[in-house]
């Protein structure tokens, strides 16, 4: 099976680390990144595109869907 590239998106480390914790648990999951702030994924993601993105909603500066709408080419979002 195809690998499915991933990115994670949380402000809050135990939020990082549950939503890392549960995709390391699919085999079909390839986790690319793991960010703290929006802004630092979307520099990545600019370079590196992904297939599918978890990330939190309620986050300083740029909120989950804010972000979302940022990006020309959307991946599956989460």
């Amino acid at each position: 099976m195809e690998k499915i590239n991933c990115i994670i998106i949380d402000d809050e480390p135990l939020g990082r680390d549950l939503v890392e914790s549960f995709a390391k648990e699919v085999s079909y999951l390839n986790i690319l990144g793991i960010f703290e702030n929006p802004v630092t994924a979307l520099a990545f993601l600019q370079e590196n595109p992904v297939d599918l993105v978890f990330s939190d909603i309620e986050m300083p500066k740029i909120n989950g869907l804010d972000f979302l709408r940022t990006l020309e080419n959307p991946p599956v979002f989460i």
